[in-house]
């Protein structure tokens, strides 16, 4: 190798280290139960939905159409044979809260959400590990 190569991959390889450490490129999803599973980035897989979903450890924010909303939610319940999570979105001591069932699939890519009182579920996609917008 003449000293130019040696010198152009001395500069172009710590620089691709510190991108793939800063990316987070490699480093897997932690899914071992489903309250992890639930953490990230998630797109309602409904055609032409633009509601977007971050699962942070304490709250969830809601964006589309311009709106952003953010709700704190508490896991009541959790059965990692089964993969399904209960969640309580709003403040416990608040009079408006919502008890929703979440179940993931056995690759946890994809999770259904049956919202209490809605006899519908809805179907989520994960994008990626991003917990706000």
């Amino acid at each position: 190798m003449n000293r130019n190569a040696i010198r152009l991959a001395a500069a172009i390889i710590p620089a691709l280290v510190v991108l793939l450490v800063i990316s987070g490129c490699g480093t897997p999803r932690e899914v071992s139960t489903p309250r992890k599973a639930l953490l990230g980035h998630w797109k309602n897989t409904v055609p032409g939905s633009k509601t977007r979903t971050y699962f942070s450890e304490s709250s969830v924010t809601y964006t589309g159409q311009g709106s952003e909303y953010k709700i704190p939610y508490s896991v009541i319940k959790e059965d990692p044979g089964a993969f399904t999570l209960f969640i309580r979105l709003g403040q416990q001591t608040s009079t408006t809260t919502r008890t929703d069932e979440v179940t993931f699939s056995t690759d946890r890519k994809t999770m259904d959400l049956l919202p209490s009182g809605i006899p519908e579920k809805l179907q989520y996609t994960y994008v990626d590990s991003r917990q706000a917008p």
